[in-house]
């Protein structure tokens, strides 16, 4: 990935419950920060157990040509305030070695590492490049902000497509969540759970993955009170051929409920397969979602949001 130039900054908000801005928050209730000329985006946040605030996102230093892009980190006081002794001057950035990555989600670990996920490209001389061919990648952060060895021995994992091929060249992480003191994932139509060491936990469905069968491709995942876990995303029910040669597809909302250690939840919905579909207008997808303390599932994508009752195991 490359920016081409535009200026943008983080930029982190608090609301009180009326959904007005809390002014005791940074500037008038919004934190704003621009610590490069090129694109600075946040894309998760968190509350830490001390009341300050984390916040993970992508960047590009734009400074003439084409420059990678890199997974972000900085924290926040809990009235707003940034925390310059995190990272360098306040902030993490990592890059890949230059290949540039795409950060989706953060988790915080137990320990306190800010666990990023998202995907990273392949170098510029691999012909897979010019079709956008991507690896998965978490990257593990400390509480000060540099990267972990403890995690896979450098503090990064990557992983490549379950089937390298044109048709699945973009694989990455488009959520990820603590799970019992593990590292979940969600990405195309699997979840892994790794150790906070950063090994697959073959415990975890079928040596360390569930995959779906159905179609289904998973884009948010959420973790109940009792283990059991909530996935996300969108699933192609029509593929068709248009009169110019072009393959059509058109996708739906996917929920699927597995129990703690992986295995589908046959019982959730009503078809018999642990999965539910939702089809609102032509094409849809879930983008996020969530458990609420009524144990209902909130998600939310393409304009809409439904509301499932509460799995029960």
């Amino acid at each position: 990935m490359g920016n081409s130039g535009p200026d943008d900054a983080y930029l982190v908000s608090r609301l009180n419950t009326d959904g007005s801005l809390d002014a005791g928050f940074a500037t008038k209730g919004t934190f704003t920060w621009n610590p490069t000329s090129g694109m600075e985006q946040a894309h998760g946040v968190a509350v830490l157990a001390d009341g300050s605030i984390a916040v993970a996102g992508y960047a590009n230093p734009y400074s003439g040509g084409v420059t990678p892009d890199s997974f972000t980190a900085f924290k926040l006081s809990p009235t707003g305030k940034l925390n310059t002794t995190f990272g360098t001057n306040g902030e993490f950035r990592y890059n890949f070695g230059g290949l540039g990555g795409h950060l989706n989600a953060m988790a915080v670990a137990p320990g306190g590492d800010l666990i990023l996920a998202g995907d990273r490209l392949i170098g510029e001389s691999d012909p897979r490049r010019a079709q956008g061919y991507r690896f998965a990648a978490i990257v593990a952060v400390t509480p000060a902000g540099r990267l972990d060895s403890s995690f896979h021995g450098t503090g990064v994992l990557e992983v490549a497509p379950p089937q390298p091929s044109d048709s699945q060249s973009t694989f990455g992480f488009g959520d990820v969540a603590i799970q019992n003191g593990k590292i979940l994932v969600a990405g195309g139509a699997t979840l892994t759970r790794y150790t906070l060491a950063g090994a697959v936990d073959t415990s975890f469905g079928s040596g360390g993955t569930f995959t779906a069968t159905d179609g289904s491709g998973f884009s948010s995942l959420a973790v109940a009170a009792d283990g059991s876990i909530v996935a996300g995303g969108s699933r192609v029910y029509e593929s068709y051929t248009d009169s110019y040669g072009n393959t059509i597809n058109h996708s739906e909302m996917t929920v699927a409920h597995l129990t703690a250690d992986g295995a589908i939840d046959a019982g959730f919905g009503g078809l018999g397969t642990g999965f539910v579909y939702v089809r609102p207008e032509v094409d849809t997808g879930i983008s996020d979602l969530v458990i609420g303390p009524d144990g209902k599932i909130t998600a939310c994508g393409s304009r809409y949001v439904i509301r499932l009752t509460t799995p029960a195991l």
